[in-house]
């Protein structure tokens, strides 16, 4: 059987409430020292499990944020690539305008408009892995604040029954 601190604290609360209270002594109460010994005894054996899976689940955020910045970084870097190709590509294409037809001035504004349009792709690829980047970050927060509301609420409970 697999019990775990939340199930060892609820066990000494209601030792806590069926105990029978002191006349001579108001405030204390008289509990079975075997039965309350056994549960200190459980939740000094549960208790080193319990922080190794907190400090795994810690790990393990660490780890998803760590892959989720490499992954932008890694998209933001295809993105400046792609972009870099398709400015070289136009300016390519603008050389061989001008070579082929000796219309300069046409040639010049063509090339300026591939040009613009060139770095118009590359804005926009740059705002798409930018924004795919961002919502990754947004859901991997969710995850981790979630991950640590948990372990915060068991800290708490732990705290509250010293």
């Amino acid at each position: 059987m697999d019990i775990d601190i939340l199930t060892l604290i609820e066990r000494l609360e209601r030792l806590q409430e069926d105990a029978k209270p002191q006349l001579l002594r108001p405030g204390r109460v008289c509990v079975d020292e075997q039965e309350f010994t056994g549960i200190v005894e459980q939740l000094r054996f549960v208790l080193p499990d319990e922080i190794k899976n907190a400090k795994r689940v810690l790990q393990q955020r660490d780890k998803i944020l760590s892959d989720a910045q490499a992954e932008a970084d890694r998209i933001r870097a295809e993105a400046q690539r792609e972009a870099e190709k398709i400015v070289a590509a136009a300016k390519e294409h603008a050389r061989y305008l001008l070579e082929k037809d000796g219309l300069l001035d046409e040639a010049r504004k063509e090339a300026e408009k591939i040009i613009a349009e060139a770095h118009q792709e590359a804005q926009r690829i740059r705002s798409g892995a930018d924004e795919y980047s961002r919502q990754v970050l947004l859901d991997l927060e969710d995850v981790v604040t979630r991950q640590l509301n948990v372990i915060r609420k068991g800290i708490e409970v732990l705290g509250q029954r010293r």
